[in-house]
């Protein structure tokens, strides 16, 4: 396991994992702590952004391994989509996202039930509204920050 500190300040619901660089090996942890939140949860919703950029090849990859494309949208600095669904394909472009754009947020909740729009909230936020796991990038680039719903736990064993 990386080097993390769980916030007190946060009652305990914030923990940051240092230090995520563009290498196989973080790329792989990345993964694994993804596929850990999205086994506790079941559904997720992807957003990220950066201002003027847009990666058409992550675009076309991601548009041909979605299952279900109504819930993909994307413009000329944004991309979002939402399923209960990652499969190795998906995953696999995730770091992409994750190093690519600079405001990214992958949230895990345990059903699509009571569906609300997390865009612009913070992990605070989502957080309180509907038990929920929120993996987000912060001001600092190589920081991988989890928020968490206090009614969840932190599995530092991944």
């Amino acid at each position: 396991m990386k080097e993390h500190k769980i916030h007190s300040n946060e009652g305990g619901n914030l923990l940051s994992i240092k230090s995520f660089e563009n290498t196989y090996s973080d790329r792989n942890c990345l993964i694994n702590a993804i596929l850990n939140l999205s086994e506790k949860m079941g559904y997720f919703y992807i957003n990220a952004s950066r201002p003027d950029y847009t990666d058409s090849e992550l675009l076309s990859k991601l548009n041909l391994v979605l299952n279900d494309k109504k819930n993909f949208i994307y413009n000329n600095f944004e991309i979002s989509f939402e399923g209960t669904n990652l499969n190795e394909e998906v995953i696999n472009l995730l770091p992409l996202i994750w190093f690519h754009y600079q405001h990214v947020a992958f949230s895990f909740f345990r059903s699509s039930g009571k569906k609300f729009i997390t865009k612009g909230m913070s992990w605070k936020d989502i957080t309180q509204k509907e038990t929920s796991y929120v993996m987000f990038k912060g001001a600092e680039e190589d920081v991988v920050w989890i928020g968490k719903s206090k009614e969840l736990k932190f599995d530092l064993n991944q």
